[in-house]
């Protein structure tokens, strides 16, 4: 239904409007935004066909064609569909732009433009466009307040003249998954127009164009895949007006596309201070973009990306953000220069989180690759935390060197850091995604000096302990005579040839080790869903022609199961919400800041240091006191809370769903044996989408199950990866100035500012040029530390931390068995409608029926050949 009492996004004028054109009554607040959008859309329509004061036979069919041919004909969308249009005609609404604009109030830029796009696929159906027909849709689109540019963009594409530059903004909006929320036909319909745009606008740039085909080559292949979501939907749309399906089926092709349309590549910038990483991004970029200065010049985190159109936001801190003009954007993001002459870390401070940049035009973002630069980490008083941030959900780190200046002993620390963090702190292993950048070779004149730094750079990264796993992660480059080649149109220039080498590697690296998995993982779920949607068919065909037989008494007991199903899932909501209060008091009553004193303090007696400035020392025991700090409370979670306080009871939990599940596979067994259905499969197919951690096999017991229990979080202690919040959720709680804690990955991991930071405070107390007293400094940094900690709430934020992640445990198994009853409640409801539909067909409808599920499944079987040739 597209009519719902339980609505309310429409205002009552709209609904007002919507009940003239469907000649019945609605409520107010009573309308989905589908039929809102079905209404203007069959005015635009109707106003283009009498733009010139008669409408044709040939107009007619071509209107009826456009605006039902994303619908399943013989649905209620379609019948939906022909009573607005009726009631355009009859109030003569396309002819009122103001009304029109009042009935599509409530509708985003992006579904008015694809209401004009519609209107403009039908003025152009013979590949001209009438002036009349193109005024009304001027007119209504400036009534709609889309942007002239967008409409002269559209108009030029569609006629195949010049390109217009903000067709690139109309493909943006245009995208697909902008479509879901309001139905998925409309998804499809985007996808339709944008295959009758060109890829984009010609480019009015002079010099060498920055190609990246084999990123385009992949976003091609994911369209195609998204397609196929599309055209699939199309057919599972048919399937569910003549057999209902279970809801998990569509919901499911919705989450495929959904990724789909939603993957990018992001892809970080790390270096010290000056080593060209902004260069480098407007290499990348081909526009020069980001700052550049020969002192210091990045002065917080930025994140460019594709956008609509060019746009600036600036995050803070405090959790505000705000657009800022793009005039001041190479202002906000570069250090003031009589700062970066002095003194950095006060530069490096700010208020300001992070910056992001949207462009329309930039190359490689184009091709869904998100760019983070990154401020000079050497000396940086929030290193950790800048790093940590940088890391998150990064696909692949660019580290920038100076060949000049190879390879520092800061570098050489920052590349063994980004390693064991990029690896999940696996010591050993080299890192696949890690990519070496050697900058400025261009100044080195001599090729001794260059064969030098070439062999230097190559002991360090493939020593005894190799930092990147194969030549191709190491690159030799000068981002700055890459750049000049590029704007100057200097295609041979040996640099630009260089540095076109590795962003090919970088392209195959992403699209092959990073977006291959996605998409082969996407095909693996489109096949499971072909499968499942067969083995639905079959069950509704066979029961129509009696293979599948019910007695009253089958189902009379299919009736009771749904019951006990039921009442069961509330009794277990009920246990679960009630042990999650206790359990989440519990875990506030513990205490730990003696624990974490005893603790630290034996750790600090072991302290030492080589160097021989106190200020060095400082420095160096203020970090030792951030790691030590971070494993004690990781030590302290995973034994004290995890394994003291929650794994017993979340283990009986577990063990409960375990065995409810296994009564719902053999409840299913035991109707098919009975019935001839195919329902035990059906769930096995579903279940192990949607709780692959529980064994849904017969010959699995509950010892097997118990031995492979694991409480889903993945290790706490120290730095260790996994996943603290299972499903990949973080929860970030930061203090101001000292000890931000951060639930991730598979730890509590203390992010504070750096040791640098803790040496200011303690240096203000014994001072920096007295010869070093390791003692008397071990003893000052703790206590400083602990103030710092206690003065910024360090305890109340990790204990609010812990609450969520509590919660969080518990809520995650109440959703798990939540939509696995549901689920097994839905086969089972769909199972009774396919036998009471079965005895009300004459002998010629089941006749016609069975030829209808032939065809289906026909539709399928080629389905999944195209399906496995795509990704061939």
């Amino acid at each position: 239904m597209i009519v719902s009492a339980s609505s309310s996004s429409s205002s009552s004028t709209a609904v007002d409007i919507l009940s003239k054109l469907l000649n019945q009554p609605l409520q107010e607040q009573a309308v989905k935004p589908l039929a809102v959008y079905l209404g203007a859309l069959a005015a635009v329509l109707v106003g283009v066909a009498h733009a010139d004061s008669q409408v044709t036979e040939e107009e007619k069919q071509r209107l009826g064609k456009i605006l039902t041919q994303f619908m399943p004909s013989g649905s209620a969308l379609h019948n939906v569909a022909r009573s607005l249009v009726q009631g355009v005609h009859a109030s003569k609404i396309y002819a009122k732009p103001a009304e029109l604009a009042t009935l599509t109030t409530l509708l985003t830029e992006s579904e008015k433009l694809l209401l004009i796009m519609l209107g403009y696929e039908m003025a152009t159906a013979d590949s001209d466009l009438n002036p009349k027909e193109q005024k009304y849709l001027r007119i209504i689109a400036q009534h709609l307040q889309l942007k002239e540019e967008w409409i002269v963009a559209l108009e030029a594409a569609l006629v195949h003249q010049q390109m217009s530059a903000a067709l690139s903004e109309v493909r943006y909006l245009l995208d697909p998954a902008r479509f879901q929320a309001l139905d998925p036909v409309f998804a499809k319909a985007a996808n339709q127009m944008l295959l009758r745009l060109p890829e984009s606008a010609k480019s009015h740039q002079t010099g060498v164009q920055v190609g990246y085909e084999t990123l385009a080559s992949f976003q091609a292949q994911r369209q195609q895949l998204d397609r196929f979501c599309g055209e699939l939907w199309q057919t599972m749309s048919e399937c569910n007006d003549r057999a209902p399906l279970p809801q998990h089926l569509t919901t499911g092709l919705q989450k495929i596309s959904q990724r789909l349309q939603s993957q990018k590549f992001r892809v970080a910038v790390v270096g010290e201070f000056s080593q060209g990483k902004s260069t480098l991004l407007n290499a990348l970029l081909g526009e020069e973009i980001q700052p550049t200065r020969v002192i210091p010049c990045s002065g917080s985190i930025t994140v460019l990306r594709y956008g609509e159109q060019k746009r600036v936001l600036c995050r803070y801190r405090n959790g505000q953000e705000e657009s800022i003009p793009l005039g001041d954007y190479q202002a906000r993001a570069s250090i003031p220069d009589d700062v970066a002459l002095g003194n950095r870390e006060a530069a490096l401070t700010s208020d300001v989180l992070e910056i992001v940049y949207e462009h329309p035009g930039l190359a490689l973002c184009r091709h869904g690759v998100e760019l983070i630069d990154s401020p000079g980490l050497n000396e940086h008083p929030e290193r950790t935390r800048i790093t940590n941030q940088l890391l998150e959900n990064v696909d692949a780190v660019i580290f920038l060197v100076n060949a000049s200046r190879p390879m520092t002993q800061g570098e050489r620390e920052l590349l063994h850091s980004l390693r064991l963090k990029l690896n999940g702190e696996q010591v050993d292993q080299p890192a696949n995604n890690l990519f070496v950048l050697v900058n400025f070779m261009d100044l080195l004149r001599r090729e001794h000096d260059r064969q030098q730094v070439r062999q230097l750079i190559e002991n360090c990264v493939f020593g005894d302990s190799p930092i990147l796993e194969n030549s191709k992660q190491l690159h030799f480059i000068s981002a700055q005579a890459a750049l000049e080649a590029i704007t100057d149109g200097d295609d041979q220039n040996d640099y630009l040839q260089t540095f076109r080498s590795f962003t090919q590697v970088l392209e195959t690296f992403l699209t092959r080790e990073r977006g291959a998995l996605v998409n082969q993982r996407c095909q693996a779920d489109l096949h499971r869903v072909i499968q499942a949607l067969t083995l639905q068919l079959n069950q509704a065909e066979e029961t129509m022609v009696g293979k599948v037989a019910f007695s009253k008494t089958a189902q009379q007991d299919i009736l009771s199961k749904i019951g006990e199903a039921s009442g069961y899932l509330a009794n277990l909501q009920t246990l679960i919400e009630e042990t999650s209060d206790q359990k989440r008091a519990a875990v506030q009553r513990l205490k730990i800041n003696q624990y974490l004193e005893n603790c630290i303090g034996q750790k600090a007696a072991s302290w030492c240091s080589e160097q021989r400035e106190k200020s060095k020392v400082i420095t160096e025991f203020g970090d030792k006191f951030q790691s030590a700090l971070s494993d004690a409370i990781g030590e302290w979670t995973q034994n004290t809370v995890i394994q003291e306080t929650l794994t017993a009871t979340l283990k009986t939990i577990d063990s409960n769903i375990h065995s409810k599940i296994y009564q719902f596979q053999k409840s299913a067994e035991a109707i098919d044996q009975g019935t001839g259905s195919q329902l035990a499969a059906q769930l096995n197919l579903s279940l192990n989408q949607v709780a692959p951690q529980f064994k849904f096999n017969a010959a699995v017991g509950s010892d097997n199950w118990d031995a492979a229990w694991d409480i889903g979080i993945g290790s706490i202690s120290g730095l260790g990866g996994g996943g603290l919040l299972a499903g990949g959720a973080a929860l970030a709680v930061s203090s101001v100035a000292f000890f931000p804690l951060v639930l991730t990955g598979g730890a509590i991991i203390g992010i504070a500012a750096a040791g640098a930071a803790l040496g200011t405070a303690i240096g203000g107390v014994i001072g920096f040029f007295t010869p070093p007293d390791q003692e008397a400094i071990r003893q000052a940094v703790v206590k400083e530390g602990f103030q710092q900690f206690y003065a910024q709430d360090g305890t109340g934020q990790l204990m609010r931390s812990l609450d969520v992640l509590v919660k969080s445990l518990f809520d995650q198994r109440l959703v798990t068995i939540q939509t696995v009853t549901r689920q097994y409640m839905a086969l089972l409801n769909a199972l009774l409608i396919d036998s009471q539909t079965a005895h009300t067909l004459t002998l010629a409808e089941t006749a016609a029926e069975q030829q209808w599920y032939q065809e289906q499944h026909s539709k399928l079987v080629t389905f999944q050949s195209r399906l496995d040739a795509l990704l061939a």
